[in-house]
């Protein structure tokens, strides 16, 4: 029992949580992402009937804000009375699906979104917890980055300041023996990083002073990102976070795991405006596809295409008809297996995928289950095709 609800089978798996960036300062923020494997399947929560769910921040501080699918925003407070400390996001949840398996054995989730899961067979009545937990550092960055003076012009020249952060918040200069690395994000024909007499979009393992030159002919508006790395002994190694992002001016990716980002914007006086930002807002100022999600979303492109919603019954519709129009109907019609077996050793009929294969929502159950199914698809396929090119028409496409 939960709630009201009765179930055949309770079940809990263990999902992951992934920050990005890794670590944060006081008042700073970073994504919460939810995955079932880590960086490979991710946890969407609105592809589950969710019943409970409950975050917990220990010790409680900070702020947590919903994103929408697998995804939070934390906020870190904004004062820190030690060098560091570390929360844990603890994530769980109850949820509720009918279960269902596939021609190759594997186990589907079906949802109904009902207050009590309602299953052609009780026995397919599952609740599963999900859960997660996972610790996030706050600390103030070691490395502090900035831009004198803040604006420039075409041509102009700025200093880019690195200095390294005490526990305590202060502000010293690092050893002269200490390398940097600089690269340039984006922005590329907008200027150049100056390291004594070369100009370049990228350096590594060079000394202060470094600079930023504004291009002569800058003369439109844009975005220049630049990353400025600490050199380490220790080697960096390759992790799943924000380094993974492409950026339009490396040949690859940067070498140094501690570094600070400055932007500089590029209006049309032209001024340069350059400020410090954090690297996980990088990612959304690049201007790329982003995959997000594909296939059959029916339920996403009606909401937020509800003009849209009458053409999605002729989703994998061709001007010769469905796809697979009578092998798909009749096979998911039939109480056969794909290996020839009948209910009770093989399948149970689907027949409101056979409606949706066919495109024959208001099909009977004799329509789909008497003998001279296949015949009877034939006879109505003129007719369905007259039908799918009055749609593609009406939205002034040439059929």
């Amino acid at each position: 029992m939960f709630g009201n609800c009765s179930y055949y089978d309770c079940d809990s798996s263990q999902i992951y949580i992934h920050f990005t960036p890794a670590s944060v300062e006081p008042g700073g923020s970073t994504i919460i992402k939810l995955w079932i494997t880590p960086n490979q399947y991710e946890y969407n929560e609105d592809n589950y009937d969710i019943l409970q769910k409950t975050i917990t921040i220990e010790p409680e501080c900070g702020q947590l804000t919903y994103l929408g699918g697998g995804e939070y925003l934390f906020t870190a407070p904004d004062t820190l009375t030690v060098d560091s400390t570390v929360v844990i996001i603890n994530y769980e949840n109850y949820n509720q699906f009918c279960a269902r398996w596939n021609a190759e054995g594997e186990r589907m989730i079906v949802k109904d979104n009902f207050d009590c899961i309602n299953c052609p067979m009780p026995l397919f009545n599952i609740l599963q917890r999900d859960y997660a937990a996972e610790q996030l550092t706050i600390k103030w960055d070691s490395l502090f980055v900035e831009v004198n003076p803040t604006e420039l012009f075409p041509g102009d020249t700025a200093d880019i300041n690195i200095k390294k952060r005490l526990p305590d918040g202060t502000l010293t200069d690092f050893d002269t023996t200490q390398t940097f690395e600089a690269a340039m994000l984006e922005g590329c024909t907008l200027g150049n990083i100056l390291v004594d007499d070369s100009i370049d979009v990228y350096f590594y393992d060079i000394n202060q002073p470094i600079k930023f030159v504004a291009d002569t002919t800058a003369d439109s508006t844009g975005l220049v990102l630049l990353r400025i790395g600490l050199v380490e002994e220790i080697a960096m190694l390759k992790s799943n976070n924000d380094e993974d992002v492409l950026f339009d001016c490396l040949p690859g990716p940067p070498q140094t795991s501690n570094y600070a980002i400055v932007q500089a914007y590029i209006n049309e006086e032209p001024t340069i405006l350059l400020g410090e930002t954090k690297y996980y807002q990088a990612r959304y100022k690049t201007v790329r596809w982003r995959e997000d999600s594909g296939g059959c979303i029916h339920g996403e492109i009606a909401k937020h295409f509800p003009e849209l919603a009458p053409f999605i019954k002729w989703h994998l519709c061709s001007s010769d008809g469905p796809l697979h129009y009578v092998a798909n109907t009749v096979y998911l019609a039939g109480d056969r297996d794909c290996w020839g077996l009948r209910r009770g050793e093989g399948k149970d009929r689907e027949l409101s995928a056979a409606r949706r294969a066919a495109i024959w929502p208001d099909a009977t159950d004799e329509d789909l289950t008497a003998p001279g199914l296949e015949q009877r698809l034939e006879a109505r396929l003129p007719a369905l095709l007259a039908e799918f090119r009055k749609a593609v028409e009406s939205l002034g496409f040439v059929f």
